[in-house]
């Protein structure tokens, strides 16, 4: 029996083939997905807490409000975004992606009063309606001063959760419902993790971690809070994240005293057995608190 060289030639390509057309296509498949169906954001910082903290990271429907035709502004079968939606858009003052709730829509007027409320009258409404997502305990008071807008033409009012740490419509302006990205609507992954707290003068590494109770849909964290229904803002972090805080903190005060005994023999540096003494005595009084 001979084997004929150019028939193993010809199956060779052929396998070479079928895997770059498997490649490709896949290729294809990820950026139409990630073009007109879902793509996945992660929460940088914490302008939205408590309903998304740091290291969520969300699916975000790209069709929810339209289809957008690729490297355009032209949105096909385009529909409002609602009072309390949670929405990825491009600001006016930079070209990344941001993610806020919507608070007022085209023709609305914003009235803030007593520095903590927000109240919004409807184009042709006849009296204004109170606005309580963004209240809570969180709140520290006079955020919000006594002011009226009135969002014009193509334009959406958005806001932080977190508003008094949030950047957001009161200072950068209103959001063109051309460049919304989508609607956030699923928490998919959630990652915990502290580098370097500068204020408090000590390093934590041990604090990493997934938070398995905002992936379990028993708590209700898996679906963004207000996507099925709306409803105020009752505490600052959920009670699971500031038990995980507290059980994290404590750990790293006990870690940072035990360095700090090793560090403060009679054979050891002073200076270093002070730093290592202050970052201790920091790390605990941040667990204390």
């Amino acid at each position: 029996m001979v084997k004929d060289k150019n028939d193993k030639k010809a199956r060779s390509k052929s396998a070479w083939r079928e895997w770059i057309e498997a490649i490709v296509i896949a290729v294809i498949l990820a950026l139409f997905i990630r073009t007109f169906l879902v793509q996945a954001y992660k929460i940088p910082s914490g302008s939205m807490e408590p309903t998304l903290l740091v290291g969520d990271q969300v699916l975000v429907c790209k069709f929810w409000y339209g289809l957008r035709v690729p490297f355009t502004d032209v949105v096909l079968f385009n529909r409002l975004p609602k009072r309390g939606d949670i929405i990825v858009f491009k600001p006016p003052h930079t070209d990344e992606d941001f993610i806020k709730r919507v608070v007022g829509l085209p023709g609305d007027v914003i009235e803030f009063r007593n520095r903590t409320q927000i109240w919004i009258k409807p184009p042709g409404g006849p009296k204004f309606e109170r606005f309580k997502y963004l209240e809570g305990p969180h709140v520290d008071g006079d955020t919000l001063g006594n002011h009226k807008y009135t969002v014009p033409a193509g334009k959406l009012f958005v806001m932080g959760d977190n508003r008094d740490n949030s950047q957001d419509s009161r200072f950068w302006g209103v959001a063109d419902i051309k460049h919304i990205r989508g609607k956030a609507f699923m928490i998919y992954w959630s990652w915990y993790g502290w580098s370097e707290n500068t204020k408090l003068g000590w390093k934590n590494d041990t604090t990493y971690g997934v938070r398995w109770y905002r992936l379990n849909p028993f708590h209700g964290y898996v679906w963004i809070p207000g996507v099925r229904s709306h409803q105020g803002i009752d505490r600052r972090f959920p009670a699971p994240e500031c038990d995980y805080l507290r059980r994290r903190a404590e750990k790293d005060c006990l870690k940072l005293k035990r360095a700090a005994a090793k560090r403060c023999g009679p054979n050891f540096d002073q200076s270093e057995c002070r730093d290592a003494r202050d970052r201790a005595q920091s790390a605990c009084r941040h667990a204390q608190g």
